[in-house]
């Protein structure tokens, strides 16, 4: 069984695809000069991920942020299309969310495979009520959901007065609501996210 899985690039230079941790740890260890390699020849970026992706199918060590960079660099449409909707606000993915870096990658790009038009219209909201701290993925599914429920009736939360009142709260208030939603209901998820928020306007 192969450690680590190899493609040597056209400029003959070799990148380790898969195992880099394996790799980085042998190299601190003077006992160990050899590792077993699966070794595939590439012609570039793209088909490396896509064999990253095709290697780690199914896996559950491989972290949602790497999953999403390789579907970017395989040219994955609906990657692409929250990578222009993210970065429009001036925000970027990153491990540890901030007041411009967003963790709740896969939250995200599974909304934007739902409707990409919703979550366009949705991410400027977002981003206004978390000016400074991270959002969390219960006050994104609780304001999609109020916004499908408000969509039946042709209304929206991005319009007045829904946007004024959410903005009054912030983010952190709309968390603390949820909080409080699912400590009185005894369980969590969405419905209940969107119920709270339902509950606040």
């Amino acid at each position: 069984v192969a450690d680590l899985v190899v493609a040597l690039r056209e400029d003959n230079k070799w990148f380790v695809m898969d195992g880099q941790h394996r790799k980085l740890a042998a190299d601190l260890r003077s006992d160990i000069q050899q590792l077993p390699c699966l070794v595939f020849e590439t012609t570039g970026r793209r088909e490396e991920a896509l064999g990253f992706l095709a290697i780690n199918q199914g896996r559950m060590v491989v972290g949602c942020l790497d999953r999403y960079k390789a579907q970017l660099l395989a040219g994955d449409k609906t990657a692409f299309a929250l990578e222009s909707i993210v970065r429009c606000t001036g925000h970027r993915f990153g491990e540890k969310a901030s007041a411009r870096t967003v963790s709740c990658v896969q939250c995200l790009y599974n909304l934007v495979q739902e409707d990409r038009e919703r979550l366009a219209r949705l991410w400027p909201l977002l981003a206004e009520l978390h000016p400074d701290g991270p959002m969390t993925d219960a006050v994104i599914k609780g304001l999609w959901v109020v916004d499908k429920w408000l969509g039946k009736e042709e209304r929206t939360v991005t319009a007045s007065p829904y946007r004024e009142k959410l903005l009054a709260v912030g983010g952190a208030g709309l968390h603390h609501e949820i909080r409080r939603e699912m400590a009185l209901i005894g369980q969590g998820g969405v419905r209940v996210s969107g119920c709270a928020i339902a509950k606040y306007l």
